[in-house]
């Protein structure tokens, strides 16, 4: 609620001075913004597993499935909006895997934090999701995973040191539970500036409202 302020008896000379200060102090401080635009953030110091522009007016935090078929078309469609407005917008994955419906959403999800160590997570993610069918029904579903991350170029002595490591699907499970926090109870579900967006379906349609509105 904005506030007022009324002036009853103060004195005119030192009403005088004040607002004289008051627009000095606004003169002086409007140059020093002037001089002093907000620097970028250099690509190494976004996280692995975020991409775009991290100071854009578009914010998107993604909670998905590997396995999860909604999530499939969903990544699609947000791929395919950040590709034509990456400057403008700021994507964050977080993982939220469902095993009790998709029984390698855990393992898949480990695989692919063990590649975002060595900086191809999107690489992964994209993948992971262009073949799904083909290898969560595959009869080596770790040896098919381990296979896709040989085939972007993953260290595999290290990689398959880490998808062993139990910290890791701790972490895995932590976003989870982050997510839970936030209210999060299917997948995909989207936060678009702090707004929370359910399904690709309501994805495809906030995107196309911000394209709209002129804020992609």
């Amino acid at each position: 609620m904005p506030m007022t302020c009324k002036l009853n008896d103060m004195n005119k000379k030192l009403f005088t001075i004040f607002v004289l200060a008051a627009m000095i102090a606004a003169i002086h401080g409007a140059r020093f913004f002037k001089k002093s635009p907000r620097s970028p953030v250099p690509q190494e110091a976004i996280p692995n597993k975020a991409k775009g522009n991290p100071s854009a007016a578009i914010h998107v935090v993604e909670y998905s499935d590997f396995q999860c078929p909604a999530c499939t078309y969903a990544a699609g469609v947000l791929t395919r909006f950040f590709e034509q407005h990456s400057s403008e917008m700021y994507v964050e994955f977080r993982h939220y895997p469902i095993p009790e419906l998709h029984s390698f959403a855990i393992t898949s999800a480990v695989f692919s934090e063990c590649v975002a160590k060595q900086g191809e997570f999107w690489v992964y993610h994209d993948l992971l999701f262009e073949k799904r069918v083909e290898w969560s029904r595959s009869l080596r579903v770790r040896g098919r995973l381990m296979d896709m991350a040989e085939d972007i170029g993953i260290e595999m002595e290290s990689f398959r040191a880490c998808v062993e490591d139990t910290a890791v699907e701790t972490k895995v499970l932590e976003e989870k539970s982050e997510g839970v926090e936030r209210g999060v109870k299917a997948t995909p579900t989207y936060f678009i500036n702090d707004q929370m967006v359910v399904g690709a379906r309501f994805l495809k349609k906030e995107l196309q409202n911000l394209l709209d509105e002129g804020r992609l």
